[in-house]
C-alpha cells in the first residue's frame, strides 16, 4: 500500500527543482531587458503624439486668439442686470 520515498528519489525531485528555477530566471533575466525596452519606446511613442497634439492645439488656439483681437467690433459679453 504505502510507498517508501527513496533518497534518490527526493534528490531527483530536489535536483528538477533547482533546474527548472534556475531555467526560468535565466530566460527571465534574458526577456525582462527586451519587454522594460519595447514597454519603454511604446511610452515614449505615446507621449510624442500627446506632445504633437497639444502644440497643434495651442498653435490652434494662439490663431483665434489673434483673430479674435483683430475683430473691429469687439467681443460680444452676455449679462444681465441684477436690482438691488
Amino acid at each position: 500500500m504505502y510507498q517508501m520515498a527513496s533518497l534518490a528519489g527526493v534528490l531527483r525531485i530536489i535536483l528538477w527543482f533547482f533546474v527548472i528555477y534556475f531555467t526560468i530566471r535565466l530566460i527571465i533575466r534574458i526577456a525582462a531587458p527586451v519587454v522594460i525596452k519595447k514597454s519603454q519606446e511604446a511610452l515614449m511613442r505615446e507621449m510624442e503624439r500627446q506632445n504633437a497634439r497639444r502644440s497643434q492645439q495651442s498653435t490652434a488656439n494662439s490663431q483665434q486668439v489673434n483673430n479674435k483681437k483683430n475683430d473691429p467690433e469687439g467681443e460680444y459679453v452676455d449679462f444681465i442686470e441684477i436690482k438691488d
